[in-house]
């Protein structure tokens, strides 16, 4: 039903005896998707409450509407480095290309994904850095709500000199007990800040910080105690009604001529309601051109220029030092602040944030590349024992 498709089972045959070892699955319609995926994937194992034990790994991402995808899975007897080792030869050979990878790093998955899977670039889960941290250092309050969003600041910041703001500003918070939390953000910067990603020339990667392979983890929990035949058809079972769930979405926004996906609409309006809290100097205000310098209201010490051009054939770029919207297509606050500002001039009033002209380099979160990603063949499978 699926020729595209790579299954391999492992068997260990001794003493003419074969014994079910370990068994790697990626769908056709997963591997077809892929081209239009973002290059940020997330990697993690969870345990298996069979009469055989053993343990799940997970290959996820995230689509154009911030929603998990499932590529691929393997069921093996352990959870170790050998069993890494073995589910990362068949992902970088069915996922190919430059990748960040979020994964723990731990029971050998980090060794094994630099042998295994070259391509692939490996990013800690930050979640899991601030909940180790929490446990070593619990009288410094780094889950506070303050501390927090700086921390997550920082691991986004795509300049050097938004990170060094920001660094001063953790520093401030409550004295000793946050300079540590600072130093400890520098130690860990190049497993975790977004800058070292872009440089990778990868794109996507800011709005992925944590292991979407978690929340998939926890999406599974009734499929993990059946045998692993059942387990594995319920998996397939899931990405394949996801598939049509998600492609009958797609083609309503389609026909309904929406730009961006739902998820980030949500952002977007967002952006537009905060927008009142930047400060915007137009530098320039044509009909096919705007420039100008966008800071945070009180906040002074950091300009942001923002450049939105359109040219004679109606082809058009949006450019903001902030280095944001190179990384996802989605508008930053910073253009979306420009924008508005633009917009209430008599000069920019028609001009729509929301028109897809804008986005040449084609934004991750259009609705366009969301129908593409779910344009594949997606099988059926059958629902009996």
């Amino acid at each position: 039903q699926d020729p595209s498709g790579s299954y391999e089972i492992v068997t260990n045959d001794e003493r003419d005896q074969r014994t079910f070892v370990s068994l790697y699955v990626a769908p056709g319609f997963c591997k077809s998707m892929w081209q239009f995926t973002r290059r940020c994937v997330s990697v993690d194992g969870t345990h298996v409450s069979t009469i055989l034990g053993g343990a799940l790994l997970l290959l996820c991402s995230k689509d154009a509407n911030n929603q998990n995808v499932l590529l691929a899975f393997a069921y093996v007897s352990k959870e170790n480095g050998a069993a890494y080792g073995f589910f990362f030869r068949r992902v970088a050979s069915d996922f190919p290309g430059r990748v960040v990878a979020i994964c723990d790093g731990d029971k050998g998955a980090a060794s094994q994904m630099s042998t295994e899977w070259r391509s692939a670039t490996l990013s800690r889960c930050f979640r899991h850095k601030i909940e180790n941290y929490q446990t070593s250092h619990p009288g410094h309050q780094i889950r506070r709500e303050s501390i927090l969003k700086l921390l997550y600041g920082l691991a986004r910041a795509t300049t050097d000199e938004l990170w060094d703001y920001l660094l001063e500003k953790l520093k401030k918070v409550d004295g000793e007990k946050t300079e540590a939390i600072a130093a400890w953000m520098e130690s860990i910067k190049a497993e975790v800040n977004a800058m070292y990603f872009n440089n990778l020339g990868l794109s996507r990667f800011r709005d992925l910080l944590n292991n979407p392979c978690e929340q998939y983890n926890s999406a599974i929990l009734d499929l993990r105690v059946l045998p692993v035949v059942r387990m594995v058809r319920g998996l397939l079972q899931d990405i394949y009604k996801k598939g049509f769930q998600r492609r009958e979405i797609g083609n309503r926004w389609l026909a309904e001529k929406k730009v961006f996906t739902e998820w980030a609409e949500e952002k977007l309006t967002l952006d537009l309601e905060n927008s009142r809290n930047f400060s915007v100097r137009l530098r320039e205000a044509t009909e096919r051109s705007f420039q100008a310098d966008v800071t945070l209201n009180g906040e002074s010490l950091i300009t942001y220029k923002c450049e939105i051009r359109q040219d004679d054939k109606g082809s058009a770029m949006m450019v903001c030092t902030c280095k944001q919207i190179w990384d996802t297509g989605r508008p930053c606050k910073h253009i979306v602040a420009a924008f508005r500002k633009a917009g209430d001039t008599a000069a920019r009033r028609s001009w729509n944030l929301r028109d897809e002209k804008w986005f040449g380099h084609k934004s991750v979160y259009c609705v366009s590349e969301y129908v593409k990603q779910y344009s594949f063949p997606i099988p059926t499978i059958a629902t009996g024992e």
